[in-house]
């Protein structure tokens, strides 16, 4: 199972935070207000992380207001229960942040960047007519005083830094890094902007001397690869491995989800099918499935996800090569947050097929809600299953069809999967933990 921080023997009689006050940066969280968007990813690990730090005192929690050119301390309350997982009271707690596009994104001294310079302004100054400040807000962050935790992107964690810097500096700050996929090596072999956009703000943080994290031993392995290709600058210090957490809370006052075929046991995917979630081999599985056994094995598989991309599944739906599986596979839109906890505790088991993850969030949630899951060994995934999951290669179709015709076959191979998870659950982490452990790193570095 993942390790964890353990450098914190200090940290329970809480002297070490009474010399070093923390704050935690939500701003990723704030961003969100432009759409009522359901936390996923890595808004999803600030929320968390925000949200057991305020709730112990152990935190308050900060925003960078681009508007008004500061930092501004929250109420922690604005991170209760009631409120955590709610997209629409969450804004209207947190209030509206002002349309924003970075600079950084464009090449220094170049007339887009001048351009979008000018447009922040202009929207600055319309903004703060337009707008009040959000009652949660209770005053100008001093953060001379305080340790930082920048648990978003790299980019935010930059803009709040240098805006801390600007006003008198920070104590201590600790930059997570989430994944490097921005910086991989596209076709061509340069860098996207985006990618020259993410290694500018490490570069930039990396500057302002601020302590690294990473949420997996692949993502700091990760780090030190791209370094070497000098597609990252070396960072100063060591990069610490604070993997995140299996936990999957359930909103209990949230409407529960509605299976449609209560009856027909099915199978859960998430993040999409799309791109790098690699639904393709999972598609492949099935349609495996159905020439050995027919169609009438095939499994149903319920795909949940933000993505807004249907390429796959309009295949499936139109191809004649899937036609044995295309009633196989439903799309559930972007569940709720408890919609999504209901839909992993219903589930046979969970299939995983990403290509690519710096950690890999539903494989532990999928574990920590006792459902067995079946996951790609690429990238990081292994760190979160551990040997509570079952594996295939992302490219292994008939890997992957071998387990789900094993299950179909073979009850007790459920079972036995489902009491292995419940035997090992106190292995399993929790937000709580993460929480502390991130928050010992900040107050000893």
């Amino acid at each position: 199972m993942p390790g964890c921080y353990t450098d914190n023997k200090d940290f329970q009689d809480r002297t070490i935070l009474r010399m070093y006050p923390l704050y935690v940066d939500v701003t990723e969280i704030y961003h969100l207000g432009r759409r009522a968007a359901e936390v996923t990813g890595v808004a999803r690990v600030v929320l968390e992380i925000a949200y057991e730090l305020c709730r112990s005192g152990r935190a308050i929690p900060i925003i960078n207001d681009e508007a008004r050119r500061t930092l501004f301390t929250l109420d922690p309350e604005v991170f209760s229960e009631t409120i955590l997982y709610d997209a629409h009271a969450r804004i209207a707690a947190l209030g509206k942040p002002q349309k924003y596009r970075d600079p950084e994104r464009f090449a220094p001294k170049s007339f887009s960047r001048f351009q979008v310079m000018c447009q922040n302004r202009v929207r600055s100054f319309s903004h703060r007519i337009k707008f009040d400040l959000s009652d949660a807000v209770t005053g100008q962050a001093c953060v001379e005083d305080h340790a930082i935790l920048c648990m978003g992107h790299p980019a935010t964690g930059r803009r709040t830094l240098k805006r801390a810097k600007v006003m008198g500096g920070f104590a201590r700050a600790v930059v997570l890094i989430h994944d490097i996929i921005r910086v991989l090596p596209e076709e061509g072999g340069g860098l996207s902007r985006t990618a020259e956009t993410e290694r500018r703000s490490i570069e930039i943080c990396k500057e302002l001397g601020v302590v690294w994290a990473a949420n997996s031993k692949f993502t700091r392995d990760e780090i030190a690869r791209m370094t070497e290709a000098g597609r990252l600058p070396h960072l100063q210090g060591d990069v610490k491995v604070i993997p995140l957490a299996h936990e999957m809370r359930r909103d209990p006052s949230a409407a529960p989800f509605e299976n449609p075929n209560p009856d027909e046991p099915y199978f859960l995917t998430v993040g999409g099918l799309d791109g790098r979630k690699n639904g393709q081999v999972l598609v492949d599985a099935m349609v495996r499935i159905s020439e050995e056994d027919g169609s009438q094995a095939v499994p149903l598989v319920i795909a949940a996800g933000r993505s807004e991309r249907h390429a796959l599944l309009d295949e499936v739906q139109s191809l004649t090569k899937y036609a044995g599986i295309k009633d196989r596979i439903r799309w559930a839109g972007n569940p709720k947050h408890a919609q999504l906890h209901d839909l992993y505790t219903g589930a046979a088991a969970t299939i995983y097929p990403s290509k690519y993850e710096g950690f890999g969030l539903p494989v532990g949630e999928s574990l920590w809600c006792g459902t067995p899951a079946f996951a790609s060994t690429a990238t990081s995934i292994p760190e979160v299953g551990g040997n509570l999951a079952r594996y295939f290669d992302w490219d292994d179709d008939l890997k992957l069809a071998g387990l789900l015709q094993d299950f179909r076959d073979n009850p007790e191979s459920e079972k036995a999967q489902r009491a292995l998870i419940e035997q090992c659950r106190g292995d399993l982490r929790s937000w709580a933990q993460v929480a502390k452990d991130y928050a010992a790193l900040a107050c000893l570095a």
